[in-house]
C-alpha cells in the first residue's frame, strides 16, 4: 500500500512540475511577444520618419511623407504656391482678388489660419494645432533670432519647425532643399534651375555696365514714401543684384528705416522704385516737395508689379526673381536685351502654372507712376 502511495505522490509531483514548466514557457513566450511587438511598433514609427538638417543647420525628425505644411509667413506661402498647394494647410491671410487670378479655384477655399511671422502674426498655438500640420515652414533671413524663435516654437508646440533661407542668392538652394523635404524634386529642379540661370544672366548683364553708367535708385516705402532700406538690407536686395547705386548710405537692421524728405532731396536719385505689398503710394510723388528730385522731374518713378506678390520686396520669396529681371531691364535696357513680355509669360507658366496673355504681361509692365 505504501508503495502505491509513493508512486501516486511521484505522479502528482510530475504533473505539477509539467504544469509549472508550461506556465513558465507561456509567460516567457508572452514577454518575448510583447517585446517583439514593441520593437515592431518602434521600427514602424521609424520607417515613417526621416532625419533632416534644415538650412539653418538644425537637425530634426520629420515625417518621411509630408502631406500638410503650415507656413508661418508669406515667404513660405510663395514657395508652396510654386511647388504644390495640395500640401498647404491654409493661407496666412485672406486672399486678394489679384491673388485669386493666379490660383486654381480649389485652392481659394483653403482655410485662413493666420501668420506667426511679422508684425501681423497673431495665430495662436491652439488654433494652429487644430489644423494638424505635420511641419511648420519658417522662411526668411537666417540669423540667431530666426533660429531661436524656431527652436522655441518647435519645443512649445511639438511640431518640427523647418528653417529655409529666403535670400535671392540662395533661392535655388532653397528649392533644392524643399524638393528633398517634400518629395517634389520633379517640380523644384526646374524652379531651382530657373533661379540659377537668372542670377547668372543678371550678373553677366551688370558686369558690362561701366561704373559711370550705374543708375542711382531710391527705394520708397511707407505711406509717405519715406521708408527705405540701405545696401545689404533684404528689403533692398533687388537693387544690390540689379547693378543699381542704392542712394541710402547708412547701416540699418532687418526692417525698413524712416528718413526725412530733406535727406531724399540731398540724395537726389535718378530713379525711384516704389515697393509696397498690397498697396501703392497715391499722390505722394506729385506733391511739391518731391518736384525738385531728378527722378520726379524726369518721370522715372516706378511701382513694382505686385501680382500675385510684389516683385521687389515683400514677401521675400520667389516673386523677387522675376522682379530682378524687371529691374535690371528697367534700369539698363540697352544692356539687358530681354524680351520682358516673354520673360513674364515664361515665369508665370513655370512658377504659378498660369498661362497669361500678352495683354496681361503688358499691364504688369506698365509700372510708371503718373506725375
Amino acid at each position: 500500500m505504501k508503495r502505491y502511495n509513493t508512486l501516486f505522490l511521484i505522479f502528482i509531483i510530475i504533473i505539477i512540475s509539467s504544469i509549472l514548466v508550461a506556465c513558465g514557457n507561456s509567460v516567457s513566450n508572452n514577454s518575448a511577444g510583447e517585446k517583439n511587438t514593441t520593437n515592431l511598433v518602434q521600427a514602424s514609427e521609424k520607417e515613417k520618419s526621416k532625419s533632416i538638417t534644415d538650412m539653418a543647420g538644425r537637425t530634426m525628425e520629420v515625417p518621411k511623407k509630408i502631406t500638410k505644411v503650415y507656413c508661418n509667413g508669406q515667404p513660405g506661402i510663395g514657395m508652396m504656391h510654386n511647388i504644390n498647394l495640395d500640401k498647404l494647410a491654409g493661407w496666412c491671410f485672406e486672399l486678394r482678388d489679384y491673388e485669386k487670378k493666379y490660383l486654381n479655384p480649389k485652392y481659394q477655399n483653403l482655410p485662413v489660419i493666420g501668420a506667426m511671422q511679422g508684425k501681423n502674426g497673431a495665430v495662436s498655438k491652439e488654433q494652429l494645432l487644430s489644423y494638424n500640420p505635420e511641419i511648420i515652414l519658417s522662411m526668411g533671413t537666417i540669423d540667431d533670432s530666426t533660429v531661436g524663435n524656431a527652436d522655441k516654437l518647435s519645443k512649445d508646440i511639438g511640431i518640427p519647425v523647418v528653417v529655409v533661407d529666403s535670400s535671392l542668392k540662395n533661392l535655388d538652394k532653397s528649392y533644392d532643399f524643399l524638393g528633398d523635404l517634400l518629395d517634389e524634386k520633379k517640380v523644384t529642379d526646374k524652379l531651382a534651375e530657373y533661379c540659377r540661370a537668372t542670377m547668372k544672366q543678371v550678373q553677366e548683364i551688370t558686369a558690362k555696365i561701366p561704373a559711370d553708367k550705374k543708375v542711382s535708385v531710391y527705394y520708397a516705402g511707407g505711406e509717405k514714401g519715406l521708408e527705405t532700406a540701405p545696401i545689404g538690407n533684404w528689403h533692398a536686395e533687388l537693387l544690390d543684384y540689379a547693378g543699381a547705386k542704392n542712394v541710402v548710405d547708412f547701416k540699418a537692421g532687418g526692417g525698413r528705416s524712416e528718413v526725412s524728405m530733406e535727406q531724399v532731396i540731398t540724395w537726389n536719385p535718378d530713379v525711384i522704385v516704389e515697393a509696397i505689398y498690397d498697396n501703392h503710394i497715391d499722390g505722394v510723388f506729385t506733391s511739391k516737395e518731391w518736384s525738385g528730385i531728378n527722378a520726379v522731374k524726369n518721370g522715372k518713378v516706378f511701382s513694382a508689379p505686385d501680382e500675385p506678390y510684389n516683385w521687389a520686396d515683400t514677401p521675400s520669396s520667389s516673386n523677387r526673381i522675376i522682379g530682378l529681371k524687371w529691374l535690371v531691364n528697367l534700369l539698363y535696357p540697352e544692356y539687358s536685351g530681354m524680351d520682358m513680355k516673354k520673360e513674364i509669360k515664361d515665369y508665370y507658366k513655370l512658377f504659378y502654372k498660369a498661362d497669361i496673355s500678352d495683354e496681361t504681361a503688358e499691364k504688369l509692365l506698365n509700372t510708371k507712376v503718373k506725375l
